[in-house]
């Protein structure tokens, strides 16, 4: 969700649902064939209520992909001549992400040549928000990433501001709960104490005054 989130607000393109559909496919190659029908609108028989979105899906792992349509009649025959399907949606992919060597590259770049990999073209379009793994009660300390307590999810930033999502980089093995919240709840800040004491709380706080949202 954290990819999700860093590619909404570096292109605009927001969730369809909060946390995303997820649908399930063959594994590889052969779940990448079923996008194009998958990412068709509703009322073409697809899961979404929306195009230009954020998206994730269950089986193609390790790889990324992009399901993309044209209005250009040339494009899209040439699409077609060269197999990628009849259309109207067609999926580039990219048979792997190797997060672990892309990421300590990408800060490499921005520290020793001063290259930006992406950049939020308008302020926060999306946000990573917290949604419990477990029924989680008052009084608990719980773990942030990677952790067994909480997981990300997604939605955008305007439904988060609006009902008070906690970002789920705020969440750390100091912070404890308020009050019982139930498996799979999305937490707000009035479920949860944060530690203030955080680099990354500070970070966001100055953040949050910086596009005029007063949230911590």
């Amino acid at each position: 969700m954290v990819e999700m989130t860093a590619m909404s607000n570096y292109t605009g393109l927001i969730p369809d649902v909060i946390g995303g559909h997820g649908p399930k496919t063959a594994p590889g190659t052969e779940g990448v064939k079923e996008l194009n029908d998958i990412f068709k609108l509703k009322e073409d028989g697809g899961i979404l209520n929306k195009h230009g979105v954020v998206e994730y899906v269950n089986g193609i792992a390790p790889g990324v992909f992009v399901t993309v349509s044209t209005p250009n009649e040339e494009i899209a025959y040439q699409m077609g001549y060269h197999s990628m399907g009849p259309g109207p949606l067609w999926t580039l992919y990219r048979p792997f992400h190797l997060c672990n060597l892309e990421t300590p590259l990408t800060v490499a770049k921005a520290v020793i040549d001063g290259e930006v990999t992406c950049v939020p073209i308008d302020g926060l379009v999306s946000e990573c928000i917290t949604r419990a793994k477990i029924d989680l009660k008052a009084g608990q300390t719980i773990d942030g990433i990677g952790g067994y307590t909480t997981h990300g999810s997604i939605a955008t930033a305007e439904e988060s501001n609006a009902k008070g999502y906690v970002p789920f980089g705020l969440v750390t093995n100091k912070a404890v709960m308020k009050r019982d919240v139930k498996k799979g709840q999305l937490l707000t800040y009035d479920d949860i104490e944060l530690d203030k004491s955080t680099l990354i709380y500070k970070l966001r706080k100055e953040q949050d005054a910086m596009y005029g949202r007063n949230v911590l």
